[in-house]
């Protein structure tokens, strides 16, 4: 027995993305804190790109 668990969690972006005037969205690409509390303290963080390597078409979440 390992005592490891495994999660997962999806976000469209690893930085911040907020909404700005007029509803305009807004990469914050200096900030990662808001996604960043849900893997604090692991042991191990496996990302993940490849759906922007391999994507077409208009991004939806």
């Amino acid at each position: 027995d390992f005592e490891a668990s495994i999660e997962f969690f999806w976000a469209p972006f690893l930085v911040e993305l907020k909404v700005g005037p007029g509803n305009r969205r807004i990469l914050h690409l200096d900030s990662i804190e808001e996604n960043a509390r849900y893997w604090r303290g692991v042991d191990i963080l496996v990302f993940d790109s490849a759906h922007w390597w391999i994507h077409t078409g208009k991004w939806k979440s």
